[in-house]
């Protein structure tokens, strides 16, 4: 008898065409989601500063139509930083939620169409362009070339064993700047570091090559 896969849930992280006020209403509701929400410990974003941009970017609806060109830029630029927000938060959420469309939705966001027409991947690997250290001990630097098409990457990163090979991998969701930086690494420490990325229709691609670096 044949059986059929499991499809793995995706959290709709599709906002580009979305208004303004259905961008903060979607804010809203991560933010009546995800707070206390046992099923999402762990917040990787400090939820009561989110709940402090999302109130200043809908005043900044509110005084858009009606304040010039500054008001319409000062929008923008606070709905370019919720939006990456959620992103981080809804991969997040995709991540965790065991592919229980039940606990997805009990975040405040919606899963990706299940029904809609396949999409086609993002084709080949994305490139890490540099990996450097950074002033502060413990901390290094890596940057993704530019992969058109892709609206956010993953990183994951390994200390290196003995035997040359990584033990387990961390991850850590980035989104625009196509850099991260990561924190409390072990100085003196090699570690591998991989990205991967995500298309505006979902979908990631195969790991990239791996990029070592020794911590200072």
């Amino acid at each position: 008898m044949r059986t059929h896969a499991t499809k793995h849930l995706r959290v709709n992280v599709g906002y580009g065409p979305m208004s303004d006020k259905d961008v903060a209403a979607a804010a809203v509701a991560v933010l009546d989601g995800l707070p206390g929400n046992t099923n999402f410990p762990n917040s990787p974003v400090d939820l009561t500063a989110f709940k402090a941009e999302v109130e200043a970017y809908a005043s900044s609806i509110a005084a858009a139509p009606d304040g010039g060109k500054k008001a319409i830029a000062e929008r923008n630029k606070k709905r370019e930083g919720i939006v990456k927000t959620l992103r981080q938060l809804g991969h997040w959420v995709e991540a965790n939620c065991k592919n229980d469309l039940t606990i997805l939705k009990s975040s405040g966001f919606q899963p990706a169409s299940l029904t809609k027409a396949p999409t086609q991947p993002l084709q080949g690997q994305p490139v890490i362009e540099k990996v450097t250290n950074s002033p502060n001990s413990g901390q290094i630097l890596v940057k993704a070339k530019r992969y058109p098409k892709a609206v956010s990457f993953v990183l994951r990163y390994a200390t290196i064993g003995a035997d040359g090979k990584p033990g387990s991998w961390t991850e850590i969701p980035f989104v625009s700047s196509r850099a991260v930086t990561v924190s409390g690494l072990t100085p003196a420490t090699n570690y591998a570091f991989q990205i991967r990325a995500l298309g505006h229709v979902g979908g990631y691609t195969d790991w990239s090559e791996t990029v070592t670096r020794i911590a200072i």
